[in-house]
């Protein structure tokens, strides 16, 4: 017997329904897992569990919205506990939903994960792009100016998304690419090849037009993207002890350092 009499129900592409279905066709959600505006009450039949409207028609939550609301969850147990103790269980329990809600959205812990960095990649390539363009365009006129632009860049990638932020740095300094499903990270390891790529190319033309010295463009970037995600590791154990955030006072430090460094036009 269940724990409650009353449940909602979902069919495998997530809608309400009151059809009578096989056990092994349906999932079984919860009051906190699919919101509506009304009641279904949950019978058994041998083998065969119907459901019958009470009143009025049901509506769950959209796609967007209800895998945003996993994210949110997923970040949070997975910067508190890990990628290795963290479970979809957890997850489920602090979304207020049931385990079966999130296997709608996502096959494994794998692609819930790998998903919680894809739209802030996505989002780093869109500035990159944009940043590249003002390159060739000869828009930066020294030295300086480029490597403040990739403070710029990495502070606001940070401003967007914190916690997806951190959920990729783990993802980089544990070398998570060995343990996750490689065919989950297949568009990701595409997205961030392409950002190296494109990072690279901006220190190049730096060099070709005379405002950096000439190096390896992808140790530059190497040094660059090491030192932003190093700070957000530092910085993020002081806030946890402290509740002070010092995160983008000490990027912007960092690479005032820099900019006296590599600047050959001062």
């Amino acid at each position: 017997m269940f724990p409650l009499d009353i449940y909602y129900l979902a069919d495998s592409s997530g809608s309400l329904s009151g059809k009578t279905l096989a056990y092994s066709s349906i999932f079984l959600v919860d009051k906190t897992g699919l919101r509506t505006v009304d009641s279904w009450r949950l019978t058994e039949r041998q083998s065969v569990f119907e459901v019958q409207l009470v009143k009025g028609s049901p509506r769950t939550k959209g796609r967007k919205e209800r895998i945003a609301e996993i994210a949110v969850a997923a970040k949070g147990v997975f910067f508190k506990k890990g990628y290795f103790d963290s479970t979809i269980d957890e997850i489920a329990r602090r979304a207020g939903i049931s385990k079966g809600t999130i296997y709608l959205y996502f096959n494994n812990k794998d692609e819930l994960y790998v998903s919680l960095m894809l739209p802030l990649i996505q989002e780093f390539t869109d500035m990159l792009r944009e940043f590249e363009n003002e390159v060739l365009n000869k828009k930066h006129r020294t030295g300086a100016s480029i490597i403040a632009e990739f403070c710029r860049t990495y502070i606001k990638l940070y401003d967007s998304d914190p916690e997806g932020l951190r959920v990729f740095q783990v993802f980089q300094l544990l070398d998570l690419f060995k343990v996750i499903d490689k065919r989950v990270l297949e568009n990701l390891r595409t997205i961030a090849k392409g950002n190296i790529a494109r990072s690279a190319n901006i220190i190049s033309l730096g060099m070709d037009q005379g405002l950096l010295p000439r190096m390896n463009p992808v140790q530059f970037v190497n040094i660059l993207w090491a030192s932003f995600l190093g700070i957000i590791q530092v910085e993020g154990a002081r806030f946890r002890a402290t509740q002070k955030d010092f995160v983008i006072e000490t990027v912007n430090a960092c690479f005032s350092l820099f900019i006296n460094a590599v600047d050959i036009t001062r």
